[in-house]
């Protein structure tokens, strides 16, 4: 099990689970997942992976709001590629991705279970 302030990933028998501990995008969970997927994706034989939130409630907000308002033209082309490419990693992730929804999801997270191979409502 591998803990850090933006998500927990737990390796079971035949499967991969990473919880997003905030259902809030901010650019320090975006490089985390997208680590994430780099190291396990990188693998000779992935398990397949899925993607859940520790929210009760929301599954994914989207981005985060005070980050989007700082951002000038030079680092909002900065941002945006880096929410593209963590759903591009997810979307051509070696093995089964699943978004396990439970709550409400919208904007940047909406955009990222719609890189899932399947989604679970």
């Amino acid at each position: 099990m591998t803990v850090s302030a933006s998500l927990t990933l737990t390796r079971e028998d035949a499967t991969t689970t990473v919880v997003l501990e905030s259902p809030v995008l901010a650019r320090r969970v975006l490089s985390e997942i997208a680590a994430n997927l780099d190291e396990l994706g990188a693998e000779t034989n992935p398990n397949p992976l899925v993607l859940a939130s520790a929210h009760p409630t929301i599954f994914l907000a989207g981005a985060h709001l005070g980050e989007i308002a700082a951002l000038d033209r030079r680092s909002c082309a900065a941002y945006a590629r880096l929410g593209r490419s963590v759903a591009d990693r997810l979307a051509s992730f070696p093995a089964a991705v699943v978004a396990a929804v439970q709550g409400s999801c919208s904007g940047g997270g909406f955009d990222l279970v719609m890189a899932c191979d399947t989604v679970i409502a």
